[in-house]
């Protein structure tokens, strides 16, 4: 649900900023009941970046903790787009993170924090997507896929890209291996030891 005025403060911030590609602004998570907001909030009740940001790497706050982003909460300039390409229509499901993680490797993003909510996020029991623990494989699959991606850009990256990738990798990669131990689900753990080696093989050992 997209608040009024949604872009107007959008717009005037990317028009004084010409070197901005785009900005990520808070969303407010909004649960139809109460019992919704114990199956979905892990703790989150806003979705955004927890300090200011405007450097170029947006990308590594997005891993650090400092940056939640949704799909409402991001506007963009059409020339980033573009230049990164669109949602990757061979995935089902995590495409919006994937198309997030390429934006924020090539583009300059900024982030005025939490003062200003542009939308809500309606969360309730009918959701196609709920929340799970396991939705770590899947996020591994991604970042994995992106560092390939990257890896093939050469100087288009913001600088130390490729660095935040392998790194995220490599830790997200532990986070699922723990998880696969902790559910006893080998598979899960094989998955995810497999992303890792493929993508960063010298970690692996």
């Amino acid at each position: 649900v997209m608040l009024p005025g949604r872009f107007t403060k959008t717009v005037e911030l990317l028009d004084a900023n010409p070197d901005l590609d785009g900005v990520v602004e808070p969303v407010d998570l909004l649960f139809e009941e109460e019992r919704d907001g114990c199956a979905w909030n892990f703790g989150r009740t806003l979705f955004g970046a927890e300090t200011t940001i405007a450097e170029a790497d947006y990308l590594a706050a997005v891993f650090d903790g400092r940056g939640a982003p949704l799909t409402t909460s991001i506007t963009v300039r059409k020339s980033l787009l573009q230049q990164v390409g669109l949602y990757a229509e061979d995935r089902t499901l995590s495409e919006d993170f994937h198309l997030w993680l390429r934006l924020f490797a090539v583009g300059r993003f900024a982030s005025p924090g939490l003062d200003r909510v542009v939308a809500r996020y309606r969360r309730h029991s009918g959701n196609t997507w709920v929340p799970s623990p396991f939705d770590s494989v899947r996020d591994l699959g991604v970042v994995a896929d992106v560092l390939r991606w990257a890896r093939r850009q050469g100087a288009s990256l913001n600088a130390g890209a490729v660095a935040v990738l392998e790194k995220a990798t490599v830790t997200k990669a532990d986070h699922c291996m723990e998880l696969a131990r902790d559910a006893k689900q080998p598979l899960m753990g094989l998955r995810a030891s497999w992303q890792l080696i493929s993508t960063s093989p010298l970690s692996a050992f």
